[in-house]
């Protein structure tokens, strides 16, 4: 595989330290394949059991690598609003 095909079928996947126990690698996993994040940790948690060195190994890789979640707002358009206004209010002092 190319590095760009790499890339691509990792765009998105990230680790969510909000709802992590560990490192937050299943959680952002989970987030990325749309499932919940308990199936995903039963499946990392039975392939550590049986796997441990490939599973320790893999999972150690994707905490050192990946980046943080980026910061979502919930609803981006009041948010682009709050700064409008507030930006206006500062440039009328």
């Amino acid at each position: 595989m190319r590095q760009e095909d790499i890339a691509r079928h990792l765009r998105g996947l990230y680790l969510d330290k909000d709802n992590s126990w560990v490192c937050g690698v299943c959680a952002g996993l989970a987030d990325r394949l749309g499932h919940d994040v308990t199936i995903v940790r039963l499946i990392a948690t039975f392939m550590l059991v049986f796997w441990t060195l490939p599973t320790a190994i893999i999972y150690g890789l994707a905490a050192a690598l990946l980046k943080d979640r980026p910061l979502r707002p919930s609803n981006p358009r009041s948010e682009r609003d709050f700064w409008r206004m507030r930006d206006r209010d500062r440039r009328s002092y």
